[in-house]
């Protein structure tokens, strides 16, 4: 497990509230307050890093309800905590690729599919519905000559 640290003013993967007007980062419509920025800015890199809410949360020193809230009310915040579920994605996707390559052939089987579905897309016959269609416009008609058969015994006897 990787262990990552609370942001720090002066990191430079995370630009001050000063750098945020100069070059339009901000990741909040209206902080609470002057560590508001920062801490979120924490929870969304912990959160890029580890795809976790809860460990995002405990590095960042946030609650999780915190980022749920500002997610539903904030749409700045929202853009920006979108961005690093594309950063997740991806992550996850390369660790696939890499189990995939390595032997999991059933996530490799997975992963095709997606790349290359064309290749490797499951296909359904159209026969099969074609046929079903024959067996029942079959099955309509032997019921329609039972009924005459019925009819015919019926006004014999």
């Amino acid at each position: 497990m990787s262990t990552l640290k609370a942001p720090q003013a002066g990191d430079s993967r995370l630009p001050d509230d000063k750098d945020d007007k100069k070059i339009g980062a901000s990741i909040l419509s209206k902080p609470a307050n002057k560590s508001t920025p920062a801490r979120m800015r924490g929870f969304l890199e912990g959160y890029a890093q580890t795809g976790r809410v809860n460990r995002a949360s405990e590095v960042a020193g946030i609650a999780h309800k915190t980022h749920y809230r500002r997610l539903e009310s904030d749409p700045v915040y929202r853009r920006a905590f979108e961005q690093a579920e594309q950063q997740v994605g991806q992550m996850l996707e390369d660790a696939a690729v890499e189990r995939a390559l390595e032997g999991d052939t059933h996530l490799l089987l997975a992963l095709l599919k997606r790349f290359r579905p064309d290749a490797y897309r499951e296909r359904v016959s159209a026969d099969i519905s074609i046929s079903l269609v024959d067996r029942m416009t079959a099955a309509v008609e032997r019921v329609r000559m039972l009924r005459r058969h019925d009819d015919s015994i019926e006004r014999a006897g």
